[in-house]
């Protein structure tokens, strides 16, 4: 369980709780794809509707009246719940990357405290996160000997593989959504101007044609509507500056000159930066601007 070799016990406790709240993290994340899916979902019925009712025999098109609003409150339901789900996901996400700066400067001895140091313009709406941080941390300065090693491992490596990773696969899956997109555009497009050619008016289009057309804008309203939802060209950027910032912690730390505590200070001060911005940019509440 303790892969890493820790043995301070005050530590490794700080280690326990991340993974307990990395799991409660985890969890809302899970909640919020599965809503993701029943708003795509009803993106994609709605589209669906709207693009072929004219196909669709009267009585039907009576139950529409019925249907429109109903869709309406079920995206307000659903998306409610995203956005409860979201916010549960980002606090405890924060929390759990607070930990993880505050594990690795206790590992190396450096008398600092994450609470500090974390979300501090943001007092009124996330003061209880570094009040969660300051009380779960237990400094463990005590006379064993700072391990360098394990800094390394549990943190500074972990993190470059992780961001590496990471940037690698979202990479590839934000560049095929968004050829996939284009593509969709392009053959809407050409089926448009092909039917408005042979038949001389859209509007003298049969019931195929129509579907036939609408098929692209369909599928086009799922793949934007998920690529708004996933924000994976965001979430590459913020990876990449990250992992810049580790990549270089990692090749000062590697010089025998260099203030080692000082490194690990500031790289720890950029993380937990790097994770308020993350935090504030992505959470659903409004924050106050604050006061000078």
């Amino acid at each position: 369980m303790n892969k890493f070799g820790i043995k301070d016990l005050n530590v490794f406790k700080l280690v326990l709780i991340r993974r307990a709240v990395s799991t409660i993290s985890s969890q809302n994340q899970e909640k919020m794809k599965t809503i993701e899916n029943v708003l795509l979902f009803l993106i994609v019925l709605t589209t669906t509707i709207v693009l072929t009712k004219s196909i669709f025999s009267d009585v039907i098109k009576n139950f529409l009246s019925i249907f429109y609003p109903l869709v309406i409150v079920l995206f307000y339901i659903a998306l409610t719940y995203f956005k409860k789900y979201k916010n549960i996901y980002e606090d405890t996400r924060a929390i759990s990357e607070g930990l993880r700066v505050q594990i690795a400067w206790n590992i190396a001895k450096i008398n600092q405290s994450v609470a500090m140091n974390y979300l501090s313009r943001q007092k009124d709406e996330l003061n209880w996160i570094r009040s969660s941080l300051r009380a779960l941390n237990i400094f463990s300065l005590n006379d064993s000997i700072r391990d360098l090693e394990k800094v390394n491992n549990y943190w500074i490596e972990e993190q470059i593989m992780y961001f590496t990773k990471s940037i690698n696969k979202y990479s590839k899956i934000y560049s095929k959504s968004v050829d996939t997109t284009n593509m969709l555009f392009v053959t809407f497009v050409s089926l448009y101007f092909s039917f408005s050619i042979f038949t001389y008016q859209v509007d003298n289009l049969g019931d195929i044609e129509k579907i036939y057309l609408a098929i692209p804008l369909i599928l086009l309203a799922f793949f934007k509507s998920k690529q708004l939802f996933d924000g994976y060209d965001k979430i590459i950027k913020q990876y990449e500056i990250s992992l810049d910032s580790f990549k270089r912690a990692k090749e000062l730390l590697s010089k025998e000159k260099t203030d080692k505590n000082e490194v690990l200070k500031k790289l720890g001060q950029e993380a937990l930066f790097e994770n308020s911005f993350w935090t504030i940019l992505r959470r659903e509440k409004n924050y106050k601007t604050p006061s000078l």
